[in-house]
């Protein structure tokens, strides 16, 4: 995904994110304790791995960071000929 792309068209009205590599997750699971074993597993992960995890601050901006993904998806298919 490209994150100057999601800046660029102001797909997340105005905010800006860090133009760097970036993956964009959602969890869901039977119950908050599975999402939060399977949250800590992926923190664990992105520690070994020099990253840094961020979690949306409110349904708002979770709804809005996933729906620019969706978006920046679709485009990126489209612009490599794979969807038309």
């Amino acid at each position: 995904m490209s994150i100057r792309g999601l800046n660029l068209a102001n797909l997340l009205e105005g905010q800006k994110l860090e133009e760097r590599p970036t993956v964009l997750m959602r969890f869901s699971g039977a119950s908050p304790e599975s999402v939060d074993s399977v949250l800590e597993k992926v923190r664990e992960i992105v520690k070994e791995n020099k990253g840094e995890i961020r979690i949306a601050k409110d349904q708002r901006e979770n709804d809005l960071l996933w729906n620019a993904r969706k978006v920046s998806s679709l485009s990126s298919l489209i612009l490599h000929g794979t969807v038309r």
